[in-house]
């Protein structure tokens, strides 16, 4: 497991719903769907051996 992906795709679903929520993508959800399915990505990839 790489610790470091794992963190990096956890920051980036944080980061996802924090955009979501507060509004900070200018009232679209494109950009925070990216940045979460790149998270995910991540997080998928740091499980792989």
């Amino acid at each position: 497991m790489r610790k470091d992906r794992l963190i990096v795709g956890i920051l980036c679903l944080a980061l996802s719903a924090w955009m979501f929520l507060a509004g900070a993508s200018g009232g679209t959800t494109a950009p925070s769907v990216a940045i979460a399915v790149l998270g995910i990505i991540m997080i998928a990839i740091s499980k792989r051996r």
